[in-house]
């Protein structure tokens, strides 16, 4: 894509420029847009397994495209809520904790969570896990 991805963006990789928050809420609509058609059609949804900042790529206009659907997978039909794995794909950080600790049932709310994680992103523009990044100690301090 013209404009690389959301990732390069935020981090101002190969040049790139920092969005402004108008282009962060569009780019935010965009991706909740085709989420939106991803999970709700025909029969089944089509659960992407994988929404993170990379996979979202920007046009020409900065128009999000969700991409790299190498680990998508049709999901399960109406009646049922979700459909069980024999073992966890994607990207870590993107990924809920119920998820990661080994039931291994997928769901659209996987892609889901996933999206809020690309929403913080957008909206701090930080990376979702940064192992140089400091600790606020006295937030994460029980009283």
């Amino acid at each position: 894509m013209p404009n690389g991805s959301l990732e390069d963006h935020l981090l101002c990789r190969q040049g790139t420029y920092p969005l402004n928050w108008e282009f962060r809420f569009n780019i935010a609509r965009g991706t909740a847009r085709g989420l939106q058609f991803l999970h709700n059609m025909g029969d089944k949804p089509l659960i992407h397994g994988d929404i993170k900042s990379a996979n979202i790529l920007l046009d020409k206009n900065l128009e999000p495209k969700i991409g790299d659907f190498s680990l998508a997978r049709e999901g399960p039909q109406t009646q049922y809520t979700h459909i069980k794995v024999s073992r966890v794909l994607g990207t870590r950080p993107y990924l809920p904790d119920e998820y990661l600790r080994g039931k291994k049932m997928i769901s659209t709310k996987v892609d889901t969570h996933s999206f809020r994680i690309v929403l913080f992103e957008l909206g701090t523009g930080l990376r979702a896990y940064d192992s140089h990044r400091e600790r606020d100690h006295d937030i994460c301090e029980t009283k």
